[in-house]
């Protein structure tokens, strides 16, 4: 198992001290994401870096929607749904480099636009 061992030491290496920006841009998006309609954050002021948006459609409907935003922006602006939960689709938003890439008025701007064409 040492491959995996030395893997493990690189990664907490290279992102532990990343950790504390990522759950501070969580908690900021998180917040920020909680003002648009449409969407539900899970939980609703996130503590770590990663959360759940939660969408009033069946997976399979969000996940063309989805794949149509993508195709015409250019954008990943969500992965596909990961679960359902009282008709409600489920993604989960992991925040690390890729996110914080951006600044987050980025990710709003997207957010709103792939929210008007549901």
């Amino acid at each position: 198992q040492y491959p995996q061992v030395i893997s493990a030491r690189r990664s907490l290496r290279e992102n532990l001290p990343l950790m504390e920006d990522a759950v501070n841009y969580s908690k900021a998006l998180g917040d920020a994401l909680n003002e648009l309609d449409g969407i539900r954050v899970n939980p609703q002021k996130p503590q770590t870096a990663m959360f759940h948006l939660h969408f009033a459609m069946n997976p399979e409907t969000l996940s063309e929607k989805i794949a149509a935003y993508v195709s015409n922006s250019g954008v990943t602006i969500l992965p596909l749904p990961r679960a359902e939960i009282n008709g409600e689709s489920i993604c989960e938003i992991p925040i690390g480099r890729n996110a914080m890439s951006q600044p987050q008025s980025f990710w709003l701007r997207h957010f709103k636009a792939f929210l008007e064409t549901l």
